[in-house]
């Protein structure tokens, strides 16, 4: 108050900062300069570049029209956009993207989600001429997603099931319960697909051939310690089925590999299989008999479907998976 009134008198100056404004009251006269600090933005704090927009989700009622993802929906949109970063990743590794045409196959499709993001992606980045199609056995599902694309050309969606569809050259599916996945597999391979991205979900044909292992004379030790565990025995006949379903492809000509496609509190089938058309592995099928021989594996869908004989196996190819619900 000395300063203030001394100031007013013609005497110095006074000064004050009242938040973010400096004032300064010098021989009667007052001044306000703003001395609120620069806003700063961390080099790592960017706007995450995607591979696709995610406005085509507005019609398929996962955002609205402001973008915004609805209700429930936030978790599938980051879904749907992993799934464009892992199929534009496993497709920069062929020349498809430089082809005069690509034909692009989602197995099983559902609501067609990955479908429309694979259309979405192949228009960005590819200049072919595109025939995208999605199978699916639910007829009122078709009938919604051919009614939601009637306007973009080169996307379809047709009613069957899982099966060889043609020459083709992607083949995508998600969540194809149990050996559907290995039919889709199967039909990728059939058609001489030069990619291949699946989600393998329910793992259910090897889970009672590895009960021997869990009790009686034939029981490993090692393996019985897991398989006494009910939880762990389901992850181990999974991490052994999807195991078995990379050799497989590798030993008729491809690279294959299983890897994280959505975080795990996201969905707890959250592993995706991929796989790009390589020279044949010399030593798969070796490795397939070896790993199916220590488990106790006579059977499985896309072994049988190939034609890749394992330790003790016959000629029988166990029933369809079924589509997903």
């Amino acid at each position: 108050r000395k300063a203030v009134a001394h100031a007013l008198t013609g005497g110095a100056h006074a000064k004050a900062t009242v938040g973010a404004t400096r004032y300064d009251l010098t021989k009667g006269s007052l001044t306000s300069t703003s001395c609120a600090p620069a806003k700063k933005t961390a080099s790592h704090d960017r706007t995450k570049k995607r591979v696709v927009s995610d406005d085509f989700l507005v019609a398929l009622n996962v955002t609205n029209a402001a973008g915004k993802a609805r209700p429930g929906m936030e978790r599938k949109r980051k879904q749907i956009l992993r799934f464009a970063e892992l199929l534009d990743h496993t497709l920069s590794k062929t020349d498809l993207y430089a082809s005069d045409s690509i034909r692009l196959v989602d197995e099983g499709c559902g609501k067609g989600y990955l479908t429309f993001a694979a259309h979405e992606l192949l228009k960005k980045k590819s200049q072919a001429a595109l025939d995208v199609v999605g199978v699916e056995r639910r007829r009122e599902l078709v009938d919604a997603c051919n009614w939601a694309c009637r306007d973009d050309a080169g996307l379809s969606f047709m009613a069957g099931d899982i099966a060889p569809q043609g020459k083709v050259d992607v083949v995508v599916a998600l969540h194809a319960c149990d050996t559907a996945t290995d039919d889709a597999l199967h039909a990728a391979v059939l058609g001489g697909a030069r990619a291949i991205v699946a989600a393998p979900c329910c793992h259910k044909q090897l889970r009672p051939q590895l009960e021997r292992h869990r009790k009686g004379s034939e029981a490993d030790p090692a393996l019985q310690a897991i398989l006494h565990h009910g939880i762990l025995a389901d992850r181990h006949a999974e991490a052994v089925t999807d195991t078995m379903r990379c050799l497989a492809l590798e030993c008729v000509g491809y690279e294959a590999r299983m890897v994280e496609w959505a975080p795990l509190d996201h969905t707890a089938k959250n592993t995706m299989l991929v796989a790009t058309r390589a020279d044949a592995g010399t030593d798969a099928a070796e490795r397939l008999r070896a790993l199916a021989a220590f488990h106790g594996v006579a059977r499985q869908r896309l072994c049988g479907l190939l034609e890749l004989e394992l330790p003790g196996g016959g000629d029988e190819v166990p029933p369809r998976g079924r589509m997903p619900q």
